[in-house]
C-alpha cells in the first residue's frame, strides 16, 4: 500500500500493546498474526515497528523467504543476526550462520538454538526486544522449529516475537499447520486474526487514497467488492469505473492459471451459479461423471479458488469470481444461465428449498429471458419479505421493474411494486437504492397522496445520505397531501414526523405524528397507530420531555400487536430514550432486548448499530468501559450506516481519552468523520465527536482550535442538537473558558436556551454553572452520583477536593479524593488519577494506596468476568451469548482470552481457579 495512510486495525494493535507491557515487564511473549494475502498484515506490522521505534525498543524486522517448497533456510534469524552485528563476544559462534563471517567450523543445530535463544535473552535484559517475522508460511523447517524452542524456553526477558502468514496460503497439507496448532497451545503464545475491513475503515483507506472523489456510492463499491481486503479495496477505489484492474485480474488470473482444463470448466460453471452454488445443481450443470467432478473440486479447493460451504462450494473471495466471469464470452454467460435456470426449473431440489426461488430468478434474469424472469423475479421478493430479508427483496423488485417494458404483466400494478420496493429498501437501510427506487417511480404516477409517500420517502433517503434537501422534500411532502383523514394520509404524516425529527424539527414531527396517530386510531389501524405514536415518542425524546415520550412508546408498544418490526422500532427509541434521560441500568436493558427484537425481525443492520451506540454510550457513563468496548466492536461488525459507525467510534474515542490513549483517540475520531460527516456538515449524533474533538485539543494544548471547534458547533446544538448533546457541548465550551481563559460570549445564550427539567439534564445545567464559576463541584458530584454516571462523578469529585482544600478542608478534600481514585481505578482513567495523585501531593494528604484494578480482577476484563462466571456456573458459548445478547464468536474470543491470562487449558481449570481466586466472593 505503499505510503498509504494507515488505517484501522485498533483492536489488534492494541492486543500487540499489550504484549508490549507483559514483555516489557519481563514476561516473554509470542504474538501470532495471520491474515489473508492482501489484508494487510505487513502493513500492520511495519506500522506497529514504526511506532515502537519512537521509544528505546530494538526492533528487529525480518521474513522468511520463499525458495521452492522449503523457504530459505533461517532466512529470519540471518536477518536478524545481521542487525545485531556485530553480536557481543559470547555470541560469536552464531557468525557461522553469516556466510560472510562464518570461518568453515559450522554450528550444530541444539547449540544453535541454545545460543541464539540466549542472545534474545541477553538483548532483552538490556531493553525490550522485538523481533518481527514475516511471510511465516515459507519458513524452512529449522526456523519453525527454532521458533517453537523459544516460545517454550524463553524466560525473564524482555523479548517480544511476532511471526506473521498468510492464513488462504496453506492448503491442507502445509507443513505450518501442525506447527501452529502446537504452538498455540502455549500460555505465552497468543494469536491474532486479522479482519476484513469494515466499511467505515474502507471509507477512510478510499478517501485517503483518492480524496474528495470517494463518494459514498464508490465506498459501498469497493467495500462490497474487495470484501474488506485492504489491497484490492485500494485497486479498486483507483478504478472507479468499476472494472476489475489489471493487477488484481492477474493477481486473481495467477491463481486460475494453475488449474487444470477440467478444474476450469468446472470453476466457470461455479461462477455462473453465483458466489455459491450447492452441490447438485453443480453437478448437473458440469455433466462430469462423479469421479472426475470431485477431483477437480478438489484441486479447486487446494488452490483456494473455491472452498466447501454447507451443502455446496463458494468461491474464496468475489473477485476470483469476476476474474472467471470475465474468461467467458457474454454469449456463454448467458447461456448457462439459462442452463442453470432450465435444471432448477425441471429439479427445485437442486438448491436448498430457501434459495430456490432467488436462484431460480437470477438465472432467469441473467438469461436475458424478460417472460420468465419477471414473474420468478416477484416470487422471489414474496420469499424474501417472508423471512424477512429487506435488501434482497428490495433488490428482486427493482430487478423486475427494471424488466416492466419488455413484457406485459397481467394484473400488476407497477407503482404498487415500486412502493414495496422502497419500503423494503428503507427497513434494509439501503438510502441509495431506495433514493434510485423514489427517482423512477415519481414518473409512474399523478396520484397526490402517492407522490407525497414518494416524497416523504424521498426526504429521509436525502437525510440518510447526509445530502441536502431532505427538508424541502418533506414540505413538498406535505403540501401534496389532501387533508381528507385517510390511512392514506396517516402514514404519509407519520414518515413525514420521521423526517421533521431528523432534521431538527421536532415539535412539527410531534403535532404531525400526533395526528397521523389520531386519525389510524379513528379509522381502526392499530399497527399504523402504533408506528405513529413511535414516532411521535421519539421526536418527544429528541426534545427532551423524557417522561411523555415514554408514556407514547408505551403506549405503541401495546398498539403494536406483537408486530415484530414494530416491537423492534419501540425497543430502538425506548433504549434512547432511557440513555437520554440519565436511566443507564434501564437504556442497557432496552438496548440489549432491541438488539435481540431487531435481530429476529430481519433489521439488524439498521437498528442494530443505533442500539449499539446506545449500549455502548450507557455503559461508558455506568463505568463498564471495557463492556462498552466490546458493545461497539459487536455494533462496528453489523457495518451499520454511517451516523450509527460514527456514534461507535465515537464512543470507543472517548473510552480511549479517558484513559489517555490520545492517539488511539484520535484515529477514531477519523474515522468518526469519515463515515458521518465532518464538522462542516453537522448531524445531532456528531455534536458528541464535536465536544470530543475539542477535549482533545485542549488537552493537547490547542486551546484556541478547541474554543473554535465549539463555536463552530454551537448553532447547530440549539437548530439540531438533542439536549444532552448540547449541554456537553457548552459545558466543554465552559471548560475550555475556565482552563485556558478563552472568553466565548455565546455559550451562556445557548445555555440560556437549553431546558434543565431532568435528573440528567439537571446535572448538565450544574456542570455548566461550576464550569463558568469554578465552584459549588460537590452539588455537580452529587448530581452525577445520582444517575450513575461515573466519570463525569469523579471528574467532579476531583474538582470539589480542590475546592475544599482552597478553603483549608482537608478532610473533605481526602474523601473527595478517595472516592475519586477509587472510580479511576475501576475505569481505568490513569490521566483523572493521575489529576488526582498530583491534588493529593500538592495539600500534603495522606491517602491510602488503593489496591490496583488488574490485582482485584486478575487481570480480567469486566466482560471476561462476567463471562467466566456463567462459566463456571456451566453454561454454553450459545447460552452465555443468548444471555448478554453477544454473538457466540464474541464469547469464544472471550474464554479463549481467559484460558490464556489464567495459563489453563479447559473451562472447568478457569472455574476452578476463579473460585481459588475468590473472585466471585
Amino acid at each position: 500500500m505503499g505510503e498509504r495512510r494507515f488505517v484501522g486495525r485498533r483492536d489488534a494493535l492494541a492486543r500487540l500493546d499489550e504484549a508490549v507491557q507483559t514483555a516489557g515487564a519481563g514476561v516473554p511473549q509470542v504474538v501470532v498474526i495471520g491474515a489473508d494475502a492482501g489484508i494487510g498484515k505487513s502493513t500492520l506490522m511495519a506500522h506497529f515497528a514504526d511506532r515502537l521505534g519512537e521509544g528505546d525498543a530494538r526492533i528487529l524486522r525480518t521474513a522468511a523467504i520463499e525458495l521452492g517448497t522449503q523457504g530459505l533456510p533461517l532466512a529470519p534469524v540471518t536477518m536478524a543476526l545481521r542487525q545485531l552485528h556485530p553480536l557481543p563476544e559470547a555470541f560469536r559462534d552464531l557468525d557461522q550462520l553469516l556466510p560472510e563471517y562464518a570461518d568453515g567450523q559450522g554450528l550444530d543445530r541444539a547449540r544453535m538454538f541454545e545460543l541464539f535463544g540466549a542472545l534474545l535473552g541477553h538483548l532483552g535484559g538490556e531493553r525490550l526486544l522485538v523481533w518481527l517475522i514475516d511471510d511465516l508460511h515459507w519458513a524452512d523447517p529449522s526456523t519453525r522449529e527454532l521458533l517453537g524452542y523459544l516460545a517454550r524456553t524463553l524466560q525473564a526477558s524482555r523479548v517480544l516475537i511476532v511471526p506473521a502468514y498468510r492464513a488462504d496460503g496453506l492448503d491442507r497439507n502445509h507443513p505450518l499447520r501442525p506447527f501452529l496448532a502446537e504452538l498455540h497451545r502455549l500460555p505465552e503464545v497468543a494469536k491474532i486474526d486479522l479482519p476484513p475491513f469494515t466499511r467505515a475503515e474502507t471509507a477512510e483507506l478510499v478517501r485517503a487514497t483518492i480524496g474528495p472523489r470517494a463518494t459514498d456510492e464508490l465506498i459501498d463499491r469497493v467495500h462490497l467488492r474487495s470484501g474488506g481486503n485492504a489491497f484490492m479495496a485500494a485497486e479498486l477505489a483507483l478504478t472507479p469505473a468499476g472494472g476489475l484492474p489489471d493487477s488484481l485480474r492477474d493477481l486473481m488470473s495467477a491463481r486460475i492459471d494453475q488449474l487444470d482444463e477440467t478444474t476450469r470448466y468446472v470453476v466457470q460453471r461455479a461462477a455462473v451459479g453465483g458466489r455459491s452454488i450447492s452441490h447438485p445443481l453443480l453437478a448437473a450443470i458440469s455433466g462430469l461423471p462423479a469421479a472426475e467432478l470431485f477431483q477437480a473440486l478438489r484441486q479447486a479447493a487446494d488452490q483456494r479458488v473455491l472452498l466447501p460451504e454447507g451443502a455446496g462450494y463458494a468461491f474464496r473471495h468475489g473477485l476470483v469470481r469476476e476474474a472467471v466471469l470475465d474468461e467467458l464470452l457474454p454469449a456463454e454467460r448467458t447461456a448457462l444461465h439459462r442452463v442453470c435456470a432450465e435444471a432448477l426449473e425441471a429439479d427445485p431440489a437442486l438448491a436448498e428449498p430457501e434459495r430456490y426461488a432467488a436462484e431460480l430468478a437470477y438465472h432467469w434474469y441473467e438469461s436475458g429471458n424478460a417472460a420468465k424472469a419477471l414473474p420468478a423475479l416477484i416470487k422471489a421478493a414474496d420469499e424474501a419479505g417472508r423471512i424477512p430479508a429487506y435488501a434482497e427483496k428490495a433488490q428482486q423488485l427493482g430487478r423486475a421493474l427494471s424488466l416492466w417494458d419488455k413484457v406485459t404483466p397481467a394484473g400488476l400494478d407497477r407503482l404498487a411494486l415500486y412502493e414495496q420496493a422502497i419500503e423494503a429498501a428503507g427497513w434494509a437501510a439501503d438510502p441509495l437504492q431506495s433514493l434510485d427506487l423514489i427517482d423512477r417511480a415519481v414518473d409512474h404516477t399523478a396520484d397526490p397522496e402517492r407522490l407525497a409517500m414518494l416524497f416523504g420517502h424521498r426526504g429521509l433517503a436525502l437525510h440518510s445520505l447526509d445530502r441536502d434537501g431532505a427538508l424541502v422534500a418533506a414540505e413538498e411532502a406535505l403540501a401534496l397531501l389532501p387533508e381528507a383523514p385517510t390511512l392514506g394520509r396517516a402514514r404519509v404524516l407519520d414518515l413525514l414526523a420521521s423526517v421533521f425529527t431528523l432534521r431538527g424539527r421536532t415539535t412539527v414531527a410531534i403535532e404531525t405524528a400526533t395526528e397521523a396517530a389520531e386519525i389510524a386510531a379513528q379509522l381502526g389501524d392499530r399497527p399504523l397507530e402504533a408506528a405513529a405514536r413511535t414516532t411521535c415518542g421519539w421526536a418527544l425524546t429528541m426534545l427532551g420531555s423524557y417522561d411523555e415520550g415514554l408514556a407514547a412508546l408505551e403506549v405503541a408498544r401495546l398498539r403494536a400487536d406483537g408486530d415484530q418490526r414494530q416491537l423492534a422500532r419501540v425497543d430502538l427509541n425506548l433504549a434512547t430514550a432511557y440513555e437520554a434521560a440519565g436511566r443507564y441500568d434501564d437504556a442497557v436493558t432496552a438496548a440489549r432486548i432491541g438488539l435481540a427484537s431487531a435481530r429476529a425481525s430481519g433489521l439488524l443492520r439498521g437498528f442494530g448499530g443505533v442500539l449499539a451506540a446506545c449500549l455502548a454510550t450507557a455503559l461508558t457513563a455506568l463505568g463498564r468501559w471495557d463492556e462498552a468496548l466490546a458493545a461497539a466492536a459487536d455494533g462496528l461488525a453489523l457495518d451499520p450506516p454511517g451516523m450509527s459507525a460514527a456514534a461507535l467510534h465515537t464512543v470507543r474515542a472517548e473510552i480511549a481519552f479517558g484513559r489517555g490513549d490520545f492517539a488511539a483517540a484520535r484515529e477514531e475520531l477519523t474515522l468518526a468523520r469519515s463515515v458521518g460527516g465532518g464538522a462542516s456538515d453537522l448531524s445531532p449524533g456528531s455534536l458528541m465527536a464535536v465536544r470530543q474533538q475539542a477535549e482533545l485539543a485542549l488537552a493537547e494544548g490547542r486551546p484556541d482550535e478547541a474554543r473554535a471547534t465549539v463555536a463552530g458547533a454551537l448553532g447547530i446544538a440549539l437548530e439540531r442538537g438533542t439536549p444532552p448533546h448540547a449541554w456537553a457541548l457548552v459545558a466543554t465550551g465552559a471548560r475550555i473558558q475556565r482552563l485556558a481563559g478563552v472568553q466565548q460570549e455565546a455559550l451562556e445564550e445557548t445555555a440560556k436556551a437549553l431546558r434543565a427539567d431532568s435528573p440528567a439534564l439537571a446535572a448538565y445545567q450544574l456542570l455548566f454553572a461550576a464550569e463558568l464559576s469554578g465552584s459549588n463541584w460537590p452539588a455537580v458530584a452529587a448530581a452525577w452520583a445520582s444517575i450513575g454516571h461515573q466519570q463525569r462523578t469523579a471528574d467532579a469529585e476531583v474538582l470539589a477536593a480542590a475546592e475544599a482544600l482552597a478553603t483549608g478542608d482537608r478532610t473533605a478534600a481526602a474523601d473527595w479524593l478517595r472516592s475519586a481514585m477509587t472510580r479511576c481505578d475501576q475505569l481505568g482513567a490513569e490521566p483523572l488519577r493521575g489529576q488526582a495523585e498530583a491534588l493529593a501531593r500538592g495539600g500534603h494528604l495522606s491517602l491510602p494506596t488503593t489496591e490496583p484494578q488488574q490485582e482485584r480482577t486478575a487481570g480480567l476484563t469486566e466482560r471476561e468476568t462476567e463471562v467466566l462466571r456463567l462459566v463456571a456456573a456451566g453454561r454454553s458459548n450459545k447460552q452465555i451469548a443468548d444471555e448478554l445478547f453477544v454473538s457466540a464468536k464474541t464469547v469464544s474470543v472471550h474464554v479463549s482470552n481467559i484460558l490464556a491470562k489464567f495459563g489453563v487449558a479447559s473451562r472447568g481449570e478457569a472455574a476452578a481457579t476463579a473460585h481459588r481466586l475468590h473472585l466471585f466472593d
